[in-house]
């Protein structure tokens, strides 16, 4: 009988053993999931924001690029018209100075007729 008791003690004895030995390899398990996670999670992470990072420097070079194209021709178009400035001032002087004149007769004739 004792031998038996024994028996049971060692097998009971071996068994919590075993399942300690289990319990600490779940543990282990768990503990690299979640290693694997956090590493997966942080490399994700990296990468996402390199691709933004990427995302912003494409989209600063497309503003700098138009930008350029928007100052040169908004040159171009402030050329044209200093040049039509040019080319049309002597003209445009004289018909407001008419136009003043002409006004001013206009007026004096009203006021006369009155």
């Amino acid at each position: 009988m004792e031998q038996s008791i024994r028996y049971l003690i060692e097998q009971d004895q071996a068994a919590q053993a075993a399942l300690r030995e289990n319990q600490q390899r779940r543990q282990q398990m768990a503990d690299e999931m979640a290693k694997i996670r956090e590493d997966m999670q942080k490399e994700n992470s990296e990468r996402a924001q390199e691709r933004v990072d990427q995302i912003e420097r494409q989209s600063k070079a497309e503003y700098e690029q138009e930008l350029a194209r928007l100052h040169t021709s908004f040159e171009a178009a402030l050329g044209d018209l200093k040049q039509n400035y040019e080319s049309h001032r002597e003209e445009w002087i004289k018909t407001i100075v008419q136009r003043c004149l002409d006004d001013s007769a206009a007026l004096a004739a009203d006021s006369d007729s009155k």
